[in-house]
């Protein structure tokens, strides 16, 4: 009895201490693992950073070239007044008018016989005076000038002018008419009427009637009239009494009121009285 009990004693003390030994292994367990957590530093916390903004990105920008740089007028244009002046109805005469002025020792007495050193040219079918020394010296399109200062010059003005004014085309007559004829109401009246006839092309021969002869009536240094015969295509004679002006530096055909030639036309049956003189 007493052998059973102190067996069942050592064997409860067995138990005991291993109940105790693995108690107190699993409490040494735990403080090694308590131990071990507080001896390693504690992680710090993670910290977020905001991204960086990222630049945007440049595109390569090409130069502008610079505008050009305007000149500065060195002159100012000219002001023009309020109220513009109309042009007139005649163009002004590109070229020089004036005829040779007589020189010393010409010949200045009024012809009374076929003037001397006279060609003749047809135009427009009509045939017409030059000469070297008593002009016309400038031609201008349709019109002529630059006539002598002398009863000779005055004598070809007439005959040129005269012819001209009826035979010069379109715009042509316009010249005639500027450099050629004396300003006043009957070259007012004769351009107005002018105006609305159109001529194309040149005239057929025989439309004109051809100079036959001539005769001075009167003669100054400023003035001078004489009548000019021509031959009509039914073979009579008319007779004009014609004017000049001496203006400007060249002879002019100084119209009548009503814009005609003269304000004396006559018929004649042959050229007695006159000096004959023509080119056909």
């Amino acid at each position: 009895m007493t052998r059973r009990r102190a067996g069942a004693v050592a064997a409860g003390a067995v138990v005991l201490l291993t109940v105790a030994g693995w108690t107190a292994g699993r409490a040494l367990g735990g403080s090694s693992a308590a131990a071990a957590t507080a001896a390693r530093p504690a992680a710090a916390p993670a910290t977020t950073r905001p991204p960086t903004p990222k630049a945007p990105a440049t595109r390569p920008t090409t130069p502008r070239p610079a505008p050009p740089k305007i000149p500065t007028p060195t002159t100012q244009p000219p002001t023009l007044p309020p109220t513009a002046t109309p042009p007139p109805p005649l163009p002004t005469p590109a070229g020089p008018t004036a005829g040779p002025t007589a020189v010393p020792g010409a010949d200045t007495r009024v012809p009374t016989g076929p003037p001397a050193d006279v060609s003749w040219q047809v135009w427009h079918s009509v045939a017409l005076p030059w000469s070297r020394t008593a002009g016309p010296t400038v031609i201008q399109g349709d019109a002529v000038g630059g006539f002598a200062h002398s009863p000779t010059g005055a004598l070809l003005a007439a005959v040129h002018a005269s012819a001209r004014k009826v035979a010069a085309g379109d715009p042509g007559w316009r010249d005639v008419a500027a450099t050629m004829l004396s300003p006043g109401p009957g070259r007012d009246v004769w351009t107005a009427a002018r105006a609305r006839v159109t001529l194309a092309g040149d005239p057929p021969p025989g439309t004109f009637a051809q100079v036959a002869g001539f005769q001075f009536v009167s003669y100054t240094a400023d003035d001078a009239v004489l009548q000019l015969v021509s031959r009509g295509t039914d073979g009579g004679f008319g007779v004009t009494a014609l004017h000049l002006a001496w203006l400007a530096g060249d002879w002019r055909l100084v119209l009548a009121g009503d814009g005609g030639d003269a304000t004396s036309q006559q018929r004649a049956v042959s050229l007695a009285g006159f000096v004959a003189w023509g080119g056909v």
